[in-house]
């Protein structure tokens, strides 16, 4: 008699979680605010095709190693511990006892997948990833064992993304997304977790990060109607042994710093950025230096630029930001300005091509500026006056004081002029 092992598996399925099980689609996405039950959905997702096709070979994936091996590996491993027979840690091989095979891989390069061939795969916060990954791992599906589905679940996107693309415009029958909202998953949460959220951020964030809804659905629109994160948004890397110029916001309960390197074409990169809370200038000052010696290493020298009110005393202390920031070597330039000049200086640059690629990129860990450029920064409703929503005004005012201190000598009509800039329209590059 054939030896069966019967394991059971406590799990149960939120409704949008039942409902991504059961489509059959070969490409699917479970989408959903923080919260919402995404990773786990996709690890039972992953555990159902281990069982179901004997002898297959998947694929656990995220963009980043520790990422994964933090998060999704682990509640992977929660779940599957009774159906593993061994676990080769050191090639990052799982292998069960009904012959199914599972690998799980940091996706920071397609090129290492192109010689696999994969029963399924399961990407993790693929909002992180690339349409180049995402075609590569497609093109991967092809073992002698099916059922030969991709799986994602992300945050959800901006409107310009990808994911939105494949899954959302197409229509297409092959492509099948659910959306779920961190309130359904409001009873496995801790105790005001949701409402501690709503209190801390505007309704923009909410909208997108517990509604779960796609990009920004803010009633003013967007200020940096130029970007386009299809355009704009790349993977990079911060150039050893050149400069790093850096942009400041400061404020106690939201803080945003934001930076920036021009490539020998002028290119400017924005490569990285720091939103702390509830930090004053001196703990500040020293988390930017402690993520600066993490992040970037071998730069050669920071510039810094910042809100010319930090220089001006308060009563709740006697030396200036500026003053407090000097103090860890971090010295504070400031440029007058209005906040016309800035938005139409940074305009400018997301418009700009140099030669057939644009000449801002921003790297695809910046979320909270994505977002911010995105929409979350957006006029109030039937002015041209952005919109102080506390959050992502942060970002964007950080940005615009580098942007100011890097470009202003390339517009100094603008920066003269104080007035509201006229909104610049839609102009969208072609690949």
């Amino acid at each position: 008699m054939e030896n069966v092992l019967r394991v059971n598996i406590d799990y149960n399925p939120l409704p949008s979680q039942e409902k991504f099980h059961c489509a059959e689609a070969r490409f699917k996405l479970f989408c959903g605010g923080y919260g919402a039950g995404k990773t786990l959905a996709l690890c039972h997702e992953i555990l159902k095709y281990v069982q179901l096709y004997p002898g297959s070979f998947g694929l656990l994936a995220r963009k980043t190693y520790d990422e994964l091996q933090n998060t999704t590996l682990r509640v992977f491993l929660d779940i599957a511990q009774p159906l593993i027979r061994y676990h080769d840690k050191l090639n990052r091989h799982i292998y069960f006892w009904n012959g199914s095979e599972l690998i799980y891989r940091s996706l920071d390069d397609p090129y290492k997948f192109r010689s696999l061939e994969l029963s399924y795969g399961g990407v993790d916060e693929a909002s992180e990833t690339t349409e180049e990954m995402f075609l590569t791992l497609s093109a991967r599906l092809r073992h002698k064992i099916g059922p030969h589905r991709l799986i994602l679940v992300s945050n959800p996107v901006n409107v310009t993304h990808w994911i939105y693309e494949y899954f959302v415009k197409r229509n297409d029958p092959d492509y099948f997304y659910v959306k779920a909202s961190t309130y359904e998953n409001k009873d496995n949460l801790p105790p005001n977790y949701i409402e501690s959220l709503e209190a801390t951020y505007p309704p923009s964030w909410v909208n997108k990060y517990l509604k779960g809804n796609w990009g920004f659905t803010s009633e003013g629109q967007p200020v940096y109607s130029a970007f386009r994160e299809d355009i704009h948004v790349r993977d990079l890397r911060y150039i050893q042994g050149a400069e790093m110029y850096v942009g400041i916001d400061f404020g106690f309960r939201n803080s945003a710093v934001v930076y920036t390197q021009l490539d020998e074409e002028d290119r400017w990169l924005i490569v990285g950025e720091l939103t702390p809370r509830e930090c004053c200038a001196w703990e500040l000052a020293k988390m930017m230096l402690d993520f600066q010696n993490k992040r970037f290493p071998r730069v050669t020298r920071f510039f810094y630029w910042g809100d010319p009110a930090c220089r001006q005393r308060s009563d709740k202390s006697k030396r200036t930001t500026q003053e407090i920031m000097s103090e860890y070597g971090i010295n504070v330039s400031t440029k007058p300005h209005s906040v016309a000049s800035r938005i139409e200086i940074i305009q400018k640059r997301l418009m700009m091509k140099i030669g057939k690629e644009p000449a801002t990129v921003i790297d695809r860990s910046c979320k909270m500026l994505i977002d911010a450029l995105s929409g979350g920064y957006h006029y109030k409703k039937n002015t041209e006056e952005p919109e102080k929503d506390g959050l992502y005004d942060h970002i964007a005012d950080a940005l615009g004081y580098v942007a100011v201190g890097l470009f202003s000598h390339r517009n100094a009509e603008v920066i003269i002029r104080d007035v509201m800039p006229r909104k610049i329209g839609n102009l969208y590059f072609r690949r």
